[in-house]
């Protein structure tokens, strides 16, 4: 009976650890082969993520490493532009691609078919994970589009990716 046990529990703990080494080897293998190596897509400082339906795109602020001026988190509304840009399926989507509307962020609101929605800190534009700012644009075209916000400098600090590395 003992050695019936013994042998239950050895054949046991040699399906486990067989089991451990095959999954080991498929995760290394799975990384080696898909992990991502040089990207000529660079990652926005603030990551905006895309949702659709009911005749509606919606970008919200997903992930952030984007710091303001004095190592602020977060960077004053009346100091940012934004672009939104739309691309046809034959077009370079790492381009700048046709912008349809630009202007001052602080020129929307939360009415009219392109609205901001500054949920946190009103007067900020902030990606932190307790409260994230959004935007909806109403009917938007037929083809891919783009929202990209600008700092004073002329530099983009968030956009949501159209193609990227994985």
């Amino acid at each position: 009976m003992k050695r019936r046990l013994l042998a239950a529990v050895v054949i046991l703990l040699g399906s486990i650890a067989t089991a451990g080494v095959v999954y080991s080897i498929y995760a290394m293998s799975l990384f080696r082969f898909i992990s991502a190596g040089p990207c000529s897509v660079p990652a926005p400082p603030i990551e905006l993520r895309t949702a659709s339906g009911s005749g509606e795109l919606v970008f919200h602020t997903q992930y952030s490493t984007y710091r303001y001026s004095s190592k602020l988190e977060q960077a004053p509304i009346s100091d940012l532009r934004y672009e939104l840009a739309q691309y046809r399926q034959e077009d370079d989507h790492l381009g700048a691609g046709e912008i349809f509307r630009e202007g001052r962020l602080d020129s929307l609101n939360t009415t009219g078919d392109f609205q901001f929605h500054d949920m946190a800190n009103v007067g900020v534009f902030s990606a932190s994970n307790a409260v994230n700012d959004f935007f909806i644009l109403l009917s938007p075209p037929p083809l891919t589009v783009q929202l990209r916000i600008i700092d004073p400098t002329g530099k983009a600090i968030a956009w949501n990716l159209i193609e990227g590395c994985i």
